[in-house]
């Protein structure tokens, strides 16, 4: 005896293998093909989509890690141009110090003078315009007074304090520089002492001297710590002192405070 539910359930089992036959029925005589061919177009159209989605995302991936690559390899390029550029300036720099050094011996007095040769390594930060240190001392034979000049005989001072193995340069510039020079043209001598403004007066120059713009100004020899013919500058004005009675010059000195790298002390002077 058949139950109510399982009435119930019986039209539909009937129904579904009565579907099922129709279905294979259509498939046997080819009705279902368009139906299939659509469905198998559209996985594999589904498909390429997901793999051209991934390669895609892969693509994308690698051009990204690509341009990092390359970025990291333009910034190590410009470094070594920076390294080049900046080892081709020092070189540059050496090469005009060195022609700087050589065109100096060409022109100092060896034969009159024995000379060290020293480099300024810096100038006195309480007083730029006073004093300069070499790396020349006690232990290079260096004594306090000995005069201090560039090339042609150019003055810049003398030593003023020595140690071990570096020295204290006075500038001629300095006011507690003084020392006898004398006009080159004439050998009129006066008193030459060092002005804060990077110059030299050259006081108790008779009145009744020429003195003209350019004149050679050169120590005169009877300073105990200068030999003869040092020069020390060249006039850029005169006028009278307040008395009236000598004649006051402004001298220029032959160097430039930035210019000052290479010294020579004079350590025996014949």
């Amino acid at each position: 005896m058949i139950t109510r539910p399982e009435r119930k359930i019986f039209p539909k089992i009937v129904f579904a293998l009565a579907l099922v036959a129709v279905l294979v029925f259509l498939n046997h005589r080819g009705y279902l093909d368009p139906v299939k061919n659509f469905i198998t177009r559209s996985a594999i159209f589904g498909s390429k989509s997901a793999l051209n989605a991934t390669s895609g995302s892969r693509t994308a991936l690698f051009s990204l890690s690509s341009l990092k690559q390359l970025q990291s390899q333009n910034q190590k390029i410009q470094e070594l141009e920076l390294n080049m550029k900046t080892l081709s300036l020092e070189k540059q720099e050496l090469e005009n110090e060195n022609n700087q050094l050589r065109n100096q011996l060409k022109l100092l007095p060896k034969e009159k003078f024995s000379l060290t040769g020293a480099d300024i390594i810096a100038f006195d930060p309480l007083s730029l315009e006073e004093f300069a240190i070499i790396n020349k001392g006690k232990n290079h034979g260096l004594k306090q007074g000995m005069p201090v000049i560039i090339y042609d005989r150019v003055l810049i001072g003398s030593i003023y304090e020595v140690e071990k193995s570096y020295s204290k340069v006075l500038l001629s510039v300095s006011p507690l520089s003084t020392f006898n020079a004398a006009l080159a043209k004439d050998q009129v001598i006066g008193v030459a002492r060092g002005k804060y403004n990077l110059e030299i007066t050259l006081d108790l120059i008779p009145n009744q001297t020429q003195i003209d713009q350019g004149d050679l100004v050169v120590t005169s020899g009877r300073h105990h710590q200068y030999p003869q013919g040092l020069l020390a500058g060249e006039v850029i004005s005169s006028s009278l002192s307040p008395d009236g009675l000598f004649k006051q010059v402004v001298v220029k000195p032959f160097y430039s405070m930035n210019d000052l790298r290479q010294v020579f002390v004079i350590t025996n002077s014949q």
